[in-house]
């Protein structure tokens, strides 16, 4: 009779621990990035002095633990752009004031007076500086740090460095014909100064370059130290003059650092012809002009991409750090997951437990 009773009690008491966990997945049903648990249970068997019999009855059931179901949550998006979900595995890091290290799937983050990216309980939000850009748009990173974006005060300028002009002269030009195509560096104050190219057309696939500034911001730019320089092309419209990069120097009255040396790019690091000028038989023209300088600028906003970096926008302009287009490398940042968004994760109770569903349109309620 007692092995009856504490059998049925046993089933009671391991049912009610279940319903306890069940509880729990409903409760935190608005939690984010909470994982439900699922019950397990376990059999007790019988066993005699005289050993195991083919007849022993159980004595019972067992509340044999708990699983977390770490399957992907839903994403809802949200009100807030630091509100991050990471989209497969990984997780977060985050650092307490002692440096200890913590890991978590909750991505409710908010910027504190300071900068630093943190979460409800203060622990501040791991992530790699963006130290560098590359041509194709690979980032280099440093080392794992405390995420921060100052917002205070101005970021100083960054003087342009080199150019890069995707143009194709007409190969069908004659003599005396003229092109222009006019690219905007940064000097080291930050002013934006148009410098023109303007190719003349000297025979066939031949010209002159020569550049130029305003006269409020200079008075000449020299290429390779002369005024102008010869162009010339193969019978495949490749560039074989010049057969190095073209140092542009600027000579500037406006306040700013002169001369200002500025390198044309035409050939990539291995001395290899970048195709970046042209003479193929079609109208002249300019498909794409770039620099590496930017101007002085206060930060007016942050965004992450699903790639998980952090983009800073200024009043100036806004921060691409995956198009290279001159990024504050100080203020760029991959957080350390492999994927984020702009989203919260939800995990809700198992659909057998609970006909419950979670409305989108932000992360509390």
């Amino acid at each position: 009779m007692i092995g009856s009773l504490f059998a049925g009690i046993s089933g009671l008491n391991a049912n009610a621990t279940a319903m306890t966990v069940v509880g729990d997945n409903i409760a935190n049903v608005n939690t984010t990035a909470f994982k439900s648990n699922r019950s397990s249970f376990a059999n007790i068997l019988s066993q005699s002095l005289g050993g195991s019999g083919g007849n022993d009855i159980g004595r019972g059931v067992d509340f044999w633990g708990t699983t977390p179901m770490w399957s992907q949550g839903s994403l809802e998006n949200t009100s807030s752009p630091t509100d991050l979900a990471i989209n497969g595995r990984g997780f977060f890091m985050l650092n307490d004031a002692n440096g200890g290290r913590f890991y978590s799937r909750a991505g409710e983050f908010n910027f504190d007076r300071n900068g630093d990216l943190r979460n409800p309980d203060g622990l501040v939000v791991q992530g790699y500086p963006v130290t560098g850009v590359a041509p194709d748009g690979t980032l280099a990173l440093g080392s794992l740090n405390d995420l921060s974006v100052p917002g205070g005060g101005i970021t100083p300028p960054l003087a342009s460095n080199e150019i890069n002009a995707e143009v194709n002269l007409d190969a069908g030009s004659t003599v005396g014909n003229t092109f222009t195509s006019t690219v905007t560096v940064y000097d080291s104050l930050g002013n934006n100064i148009p410098v023109t190219l303007t190719f003349t057309n000297t025979g066939v696939n031949a010209w002159d370059v020569a550049g130029s500034v305003p006269a409020s911001a200079g008075s000449g730019v020299t290429l390779n130290g002369a005024a102008t320089i010869p162009v010339a092309f193969d019978a495949s419209g490749q560039l074989t003059i010049p057969a190095a990069n073209v140092n542009m120097a600027m000579t500037l009255t406006n306040g700013a650092a002169s001369p200002q040396n500025v390198t044309w790019n035409l050939y990539d690091a291995s001395g290899l012809n970048n195709n970046s000028l042209t003479g193929y038989a079609s109208p002249s023209s300019t498909t794409f002009l770039g620099q590496d300088g930017y101007p002085a600028g206060s930060l007016r906003g942050v965004s992450f991409d699903e790639n998980g970096v952090v983009d800073t926008r200024d009043h100036a302009s806004f921060v691409d750090c995956m198009a290279g287009s001159g990024a504050t490398m100080s203020d760029t940042w991959r957080p350390s997951t492999l994927a984020v968004r702009r989203r919260a994760e939800r995990k809700t109770a198992r659909p057998d437990e609970v006909g419950l569903s979670i409305n989108p349109g932000g992360i509390r309620r």
